[in-house]
């Protein structure tokens, strides 16, 4: 079904952009994080809030944690523009995400908030 492509498609960008997080590859970590955060926003956003399974939750918010970290880890990092767009990823994961990343997001606004 529709849905159990869309399952497979974010589980594999999350892993990919995991992946990528952890071998410090930062423009595959940006993509595939971009593609996760796309494809679980969707899903948090067919129906009414309690009727979308809570896995789509920890999915968005992971998907912003990497996208997140990605674009604070390359060059560019140090631009004011930059570390916004990552301190809003950070906020929007914190807003649709689900408990079990809060931590993890909360750490890397207090970091970007430092370094703005």
């Amino acid at each position: 079904t529709e849905l159990d492509a869309t399952d497979r498609a974010a589980a594999g960008a999350l892993g990919r952009a995991s992946d990528a997080v952890g071998a410090a590859d930062w423009r595959a970590a940006a993509e595939h994080s971009a593609v996760a955060q796309e494809l679980a926003w969707k899903v948090l956003h067919t129906g009414h809030w309690t009727e979308v399974a809570p896995v789509w939750r920890a999915a968005y918010a992971a998907a912003c944690h990497c996208a997140a970290v990605a674009c604070t880890s390359v060059d560019a990092a140090s631009e004011r523009e930059v570390l916004l767009g990552a301190l809003r990823t950070v906020d929007l994961g914190l807003m649709l995400g689900d408990t079990r990343f809060r931590a993890a997001l909360l750490r890397l606004a207090r970091r970007l908030e430092t370094l703005l």
